[in-house]
Parts: structure tokens; sequence; C-alpha cells
């Protein structure tokens, strides 16, 4: 006769061949389930504790609570346990909010939009290596629906870099605006209506943004989670400047002690060879310390191929655009790795680089601007990388508060998303004085309030 082992409610069966102690004595019975009195008195003679009750620390008899069993503890003492795991899980970062329908077909109607410009001053000089700026101008597209919610999004094109200008960006926000009186909950359908700002990324992004800034604030969640992910914090990397920079050393020491851990410096000057040796010095100063640098497209493809083999070694984690456009689909294999920028902005060579393996090889990362390729864009070609085993990084393009706030929801809704560059920059300077709270040092992190969490904007 075949005998087995029936594990009674709430207990552990002890492993094959281990000894069993008296509340977990193995059970010989036949195939098929004993009579409830059968079964009680078979436990009995083999002094297993009945069906309802154990036996206590002094050898008395104590009734069982469901669930209870002797190596587990008491439910209470569990359940308190059970707690305290939810206490730890706190502390870590929380990637996933609560699901969202984001095609429940629910329609929101706007009574209110408005559109206004931007003009100011940097407070310092920025840009990359030969191409600087001194002055910076946007629009802020806000959005209010019958419940007083404000949505808010910015189009901020820069001069040299957006394949717009400011003045057809503007033209077209104020023929789009007057036939925005409702807008779907799916964003992307929304904007399909308006067909004229697909060719005007920064436009179709601010359009994008107060609309998710609306849903999200109507919904009582933040942007990032209103498109499904939510990391409650990501690493930022600090720009000090470029390396020709006399104070650059001062300048890494400073980001170092505000606590970044990843470093993005601009090189593409005329002496290469002065540019590694500092290099080599910041890196034996700030010995734990990642490396970016950022091009520009400043070298010729033959340059770029040369000088990425001659930067090994010295801890960089990849070049940002080490020649100009599409040409650094050419460069393949090197002995430091390259990330694609500017040549992801035309969309035709974001596919080609999305769909072609030879255009990826030696490629480490996709940076992605989104006010350069739009927002909704920008995460379809975020996900894509990330899907191709790329790293994807979310930066700025000079914008204002509010763009860097959509930003900064960018990146936290993407799984994976290496260090952002989303520190606060000079291009804010142009703006009113606003709080951005995601912006907070060397983390991006979770907003307070919903949506983009904004506060009032003068």
């Amino acid at each position: 006769m075949e005998r087995r082992l029936v594990r009674r409610r709430g207990q552990r069966l002890p492993r094959r061949g281990g000894r069993a102690d008296d509340a977990h004595r193995r059970v010989p019975v036949v195939h098929g389930a004993l009579p409830h009195a059968r079964d009680a008195a078979r436990r009995r003679r083999l002094g297993a504790p009945g069906r309802d009750q154990h036996r206590g620390p002094r050898g008395g008899r104590r009734a069982r609570h469901r669930g209870h069993h002797p190596a587990r503890g008491h439910p209470a003492a569990r359940r308190r346990q059970r707690g305290l795991h939810r206490r730890r899980d706190a502390l870590r970062p929380q990637r996933r909010a609560a699901p969202l329908p984001r095609r429940s077909g629910a329609v929101v109607r706007l009574t209110s939009r408005s559109l206004r410009r931007y003009h100011g001053a940097l407070g310092r000089p920025s840009g990359a290596v030969g191409r600087s700026s001194v002055e910076r101008s946007g629009l802020l597209l806000t959005l209010v629906d019958d419940e007083g919610h404000t949505g808010r999004g910015e189009a901020s094109p820069l001069p040299g870099h957006s394949t717009e200008t400011l003045a057809a960006v503007t033209q077209a926000l104020i023929d789009v605006i007057p036939r925005l009186g409702e807008a779907q909950d799916d964003v992307a359908e929304t904007l399909r209506r308006f067909p004229s700002l697909d060719a005007l990324p920064s436009a179709r992004c601010a359009v994008e943004v107060a609309l998710l800034d609306l849903w999200g604030q109507r919904r009582g969640v933040s942007v990032a989670a209103l498109v499904g992910f939510d990391a409650l914090r990501l690493a930022c990397n600090a720009q000090p400047g470029a390396l020709v920079d006399e104070d650059i050393g001062e300048r890494c020491a400073a980001a170092v002690a505000r606590g970044f851990g990843v470093l993005k410096l601009k090189a593409g000057s005329i002496d290469f060879t002065e540019e590694r040796k500092t290099l080599e010095a910041l890196r034996a100063r700030f010995p734990g310390v990642t490396w970016r640098l950022d091009v520009n497209g400043a070298w010729t493809l033959d340059e770029a191929r040369r000088r990425l083999d001659a930067l090994d070694g010295l801890g960089v984690q990849y070049v940002e655009q080490p020649c100009e456009g599409a040409e650094v689909f050419s460069l393949g294999e090197r002995a430091v790795p390259w990330a694609a920028d500017e040549a992801l902005i035309d969309p035709i060579a974001r596919q080609r680089f999305l769909e072609d393996q030879d255009a990826r090889r030696g490629c480490a990362a996709a940076v992605l601007k989104p006010m350069a390729l739009g927002w909704l864009a920008a995460r379809e070609a975020a996900l894509a990388a990330g899907a191709l085993g790329l790293g994807v990084v979310v930066t700025h393009l000079l914008d204002g508060p509010v763009a860097l706030a959509a930003a900064c929801e960018l990146a936290r809704s993407l799984p994976g998303a290496w260090a952002c560059g989303l520190d606060r920059h000079a291009g804010l300077d142009a703006w009113p004085e606003v709080a951005v709270p995601q912006a907070e040092g060397a983390w991006v992190r979770r907003a307070e309030g919903a949506g983009l969490g904004l506060g009032a904007l003068g």
C-alpha cells in the first residue's frame, strides 16, 4: 500500500529524509481522505496535535488560531512583522504607482486657454565649446478645465539646435488653442487632431505637457504615475563646465561636495591633448566619479574614431555626440563608447538608429531632450532604446521651469533610466523664479503635488 504525507492547514512538511519534531510528525495515510473522526483518532495515536488545538508551552491545551503554526509564531506577531516589511519597503524606491487607465474615454472641457511669452538674459553664457547663448525665449501655455485645475506646458525651441523657430511655434499654437475646447485622457489621441504640430516638436511638447499636467491633477497623481511608472528618485549628473575652463577643478570639487557622482564635461576644443591631460588629472583627483564627455559634434568622423580610442583607460562612461549628426552611426565599436544626442532629433534618423543594428554598434546610450523631440515622442524613443539594451539619459535644452519639471517627470517614468542631465541650469534665469520640486541637487525626486507639482508661476 502506497503511503504519502498529508499537510495540515498552516503546517510545513519537513524535507524528505529530514527529522520531524512532534509538531511536524509524518502521518502515513492511505490514498483518499479519511473521515474526520478516524483522522482525529489516528492523529492522537501518533501524538500529533489535533486539527483545532495544540499544546502550549506548559503542556496545556489552547485553541488554535486559523493559520497559527508553532514554527511561524502567533498571527498577531506575523501581522506586526508584515507591517515592518511595509515600513522597510517605504524606504526603498517605489517604482510603480497604482495602475491608471490611460484610455478610459474620459473627456475634459477646457474653459480657459492662454499663451504667454517669456524672454530674458542668462546669468552666465552657456553652451558647447564655440557655441554660446546669452539670452533665452519661450512660450508658456496654460489650460484651465471646468473643475478649476490648471495645466501648463512650455515651448522653448533653442536657436541653432531645434528644427523650428519660436515665431513658427507661436503661430502654430495661436492657431491650435481656439480648437482645443475638449481633450481626451489619451493625450496622443488628442494631438492627432492637430497634425500641424507634427513638424514642431516644441509646440507639440507644450500641448502634451499641459494636458498631462491637467490630467495628473484631476486624478491626483504625478505625470510619471499617469503614464504608468513612478520612480521615487533618480540620480542626476552635474555639468561643471568645459575641460578648457581654468577653474574646472574647483567646479568639479563643488559638484562632488553637493553629492554628485556623475560629472559631464564639455569637450571638443582645438587641443585634444590638453583636454586629455586635464581629464586625467581630474580622474586622479576624484577617483570615485563617473565621467561623461559632450563634444556636440565638434570632431570629424576620423578624429572621433581616433580620440575615442585615445580616451581608453580614463574611466569615461561615454562621449556624447562625438561627430556631427548621423555621422555617429558610422563610428562602430571603439575603446570608449559613444552616445547619440543631436543625431536623434530628426525622426527619420531616429527611426534608423532604432531599427538598424549596425547604426547602433558601439553606442552606449540615447540622450533625449523632450523639447527637441516632443514629450511623448521622447518617451516612446526611450522605451524603444531601453528594450534594445541601450542606456537612456533624459536632459534639457536650456528650458524654463515648466519644461524642466516635465523632463524630470519623463525621466522618472522610464524603467532603468541612467543618471539624467536635469540639474538646475542657466536657462532658468530667463524665467520668473519658481521652485522645481523634482530637481533637488544630485537627485531627481517625486514632487509632493499632482501633475507637474509646480507652484504659481509669475
